[in-house]
């Protein structure tokens, strides 16, 4: 992405693909759970807090909070945005736009590393095909919280609101029985509508910046 400008989205699964192939051979498909994995990190994740909150929750509590402040108040993360927003123009303001992308890349990566951490700290089991066919939806999730296909803008919090409303929505949808292929059918609606969505507010925006410039040229 950073070296080729290849588009992230499509470079992102492509790459999930070719990871999910080499980890459904490495593991020969076979499931992995609580017998099989350290008793001090299953022991972590079964704890509780007050009664009611799970350590695991309380770690992706902070990573939120730290991450929204990483991105709204530091110089790192106003860049991120200057560079999702225009690459070239953040490249001529002398932000290292090549740098930037690459670090970013790599720690999305390790986010998702830390994430399946958590995952199985908490359910103290995984297999080849977690998480199998969710990807659209986490696109989906991340897109209707507000953060834009192009790039530029979004928030933590933002997402996080979209990610909870897609689950609540897949968790209805399994409550009422319906079938694996209309859920999937759901999420690819709500990518659909949330994309049509993003165009719109961009260009309305894009409008309303012209013709704030046009009345200051006048």
């Amino acid at each position: 992405v950073a070296g080729l400008r290849l588009p992230s989205l499509v470079v992102t699964l492509g790459t999930l693909y070719i990871v999910r192939g080499v980890v459904y051979v490495v593991s020969n498909s076979v499931d992995y759970n609580a017998q099989e994995m350290p008793p001090s990190l299953l022991d972590l994740g079964q704890k509780v807090f007050f009664g009611l909150l799970p350590f695991t929750f309380l770690l992706v509590i902070i990573a939120m909070l730290i991450m929204g402040f990483f991105m709204k108040y530091t110089k790192a993360g106003r860049d991120a945005y200057a560079i999702g927003s225009n690459p070239p123009a953040a490249d001529l303001v002398g932000i290292k736009v090549f740098r930037r992308t690459f670090l970013a890349f790599v720690f999305s990566g390790f986010m998702a590393g830390l994430a399946g951490v958590f995952y199985l700290m908490r359910f103290a089991q995984v297999d080849s095909t977690a998480f199998y066919g969710q990807e659209l939806a986490v696109v989906a999730a991340v897109v209707i919280g507000g953060v834009t296909i192009a790039g530029g803008s979004g928030t933590v919090v933002g997402a996080v609101i979209g990610a909870l409303l897609v689950q609540t929505i897949q968790g209805g949808l399994a409550a009422l029985g319906v079938d694996a292929f209309w859920k999937a059918a759901i999420n690819g609606l709500l990518l659909i509508v949330a994309i049509y969505a993003d165009r719109v507010l961009a260009r309305r925006s894009e409008q309303s910046l012209l013709a704030q410039r046009i009345r200051e040229r006048v």
